[in-house]
């Protein structure tokens, strides 16, 4: 059965990218970094560590050499240049979780509030390739510290608070925090800024999540609003519609992305959701 999720997860730039260069290199069960997981409930995770046990040949001494060069660094911008070369390798050799952990030693070093928060995107991002709770835990964790970091040193960033705001939502059923502590983030950044894309498309997603379909349209036609070329947000108005039984509206809105498409793999799959939506 086609969905509008996995229409989204064809379509999304943001994320298309690293799911298909990351999604084939996630450990199976069976893998030494899933191996880890007894002693994640009693300790820290050393994704690093366990990144390098699934490297090997050349790409493991390449990593192994950018260390030792970025651990001997004479000054600090060396080793930002040394560190940055470090998280593309790891990027190369498919490993979302190290490139995040290497990230955050950048971030260190340089102190950038722009490097906290690249460091806290890679672990949000990091959470979209591992299964194991006690690993998502942890990285929603480091992305939760990462994005206040950001925030310490530029309590304006409406991005780091929007992304502090997810990361808390997404991970208060891992964490226990009370979810609405990140709801309230949002709430602030559209307060601040109501053409902000990502916080109103958060807050229309899990105004979905919790049933408020009214609320998440108005979010999504916000979006659609100010910013009409992001023509996704046609899927997200399609799949609030379907939840709430209107599959005519839903099929509306499916047609006009269609009608935008150029690609004709999506046009494919956009039709066979239309006309599951018309079999019903």
């Amino acid at each position: 059965m086609t969905t509008k999720w996995q229409i989204v997860a064809l379509t999304s730039v943001a994320a298309l990218g690293a799911v298909i260069y990351f999604a084939d290199k996630v450990p199976a069960k069976d893998s030494a970094e899933h191996k880890h997981e007894e002693a994640a409930v009693v300790g820290k995770i050393d994704f690093l560590s366990e990144a390098k046990k699934l490297t090997s040949g050349p790409e493991s001494e390449a990593v192994a050499q950018l260390e030792n060069l970025a651990a001997a660094a004479r000054n600090k911008e060396q080793k930002i240049q040394l560190l940055d070369s470090l998280v593309k390798l790891w990027d190369d050799n498919r490993k979302p979780t190290a490139s995040a952990v290497v990230s955050e030693n950048l971030a260190e070093a340089s102190g950038k509030a722009s490097d906290w928060y690249a460091a806290a995107d890679r672990y949000m991002m990091a959470t979209r390739f591992v299964k194991d709770e006690a690993q998502k835990k942890q990285l929603y964790e480091s992305a939760t510290a990462a994005f206040e970091k950001t925030l310490q040193l530029e309590p304006g960033n409406l991005d780091a608070k929007a992304g502090l705001g997810v990361s808390l939502v997404e991970s208060a059923g891992l964490t226990g925090q009370p979810p609405m502590k990140g709801i309230g983030l949002l709430r602030e950044v559209v307060a601040k800024d109501s053409t902000h894309i990502n916080a109103q498309l958060n807050l229309g997603y899990f105004a979905i999540q919790s049933g408020q379909f009214d609320k998440a349209l108005a979010r999504f036609e916000t979006v659609k609003r100010v910013k009409s070329e992001f023509i996704e947000v046609n899927l997200y108005i399609a799949d609030t519609y379907e939840k709430m039984g209107n599959n005519k509206e839903a099929i509306k809105n499916l047609e006009v992305y269609k009608s935008k498409l150029s690609d004709p793999v999506l046009v494919v799959e956009v039709d066979k959701y239309i006309n599951e939506l018309k079999s019903k």
